[in-house]
């Protein structure tokens, strides 16, 4: 137990530390477990998506439908574009009802609300402007503000 019995000191023991040698099937294994590791995270790139989207969904102005199933639940509906065969396919728009407690859906309804707010914002920067210059220009330019 590293204690000497016999004089009463304490022994101590050395021992080294054997670094581990690197084999060629070390390094192989590590050169493609990087490899893996690069394919994995390109996969994860999203890319961009290569839809033309029909002119009666362009317009986001208007708020999506909100419906209730026949168990009560309320749902919204979506619009989900799918495209069937090849890159030429015509692109379809079908409804798709998305439960209001899921992520989706109250992403969406945040981001509208938010979108509307900032509408709205804009709009009374805009009409405040138009009515400052309409004032000025009805009482002439004389350096002051309203």
């Amino acid at each position: 137990d590293g204690f000497d019995e016999d004089d009463g000191e304490e022994e101590v023991v050395w021992k080294h530390k054997q670094e581990a040698v690197k084999t060629a099937e070390d390094e192989d294994f590590e050169k493609e477990f990087g490899k893996m590791m690069l394919e994995s995270r390109s996969s994860n790139v999203r890319k961009a998506l290569d839809v033309a989207i029909p002119l009666e969904l362009q317009d986001s102005s208007h708020a999506p439908d909100v419906v209730r199933d026949p168990d009560g639940e309320v749902k919204v509906v979506f619009k989900m574009l799918t495209r069937k065969g090849g890159a030429a396919s015509k692109v379809a728009a079908r409804d798709i009802a998305i439960p209001t407690s899921s992520t989706l859906t109250s992403s969406s309804m945040d981001h509208s609300s938010n979108e509307a707010e900032e509408k709205r914002l804009l709009k009374a920067r805009v009409l405040g402007y138009q009515n400052e210059v309409d004032f000025q220009k009805a009482h002439g330019a004389r350096g002051f503000r309203r």
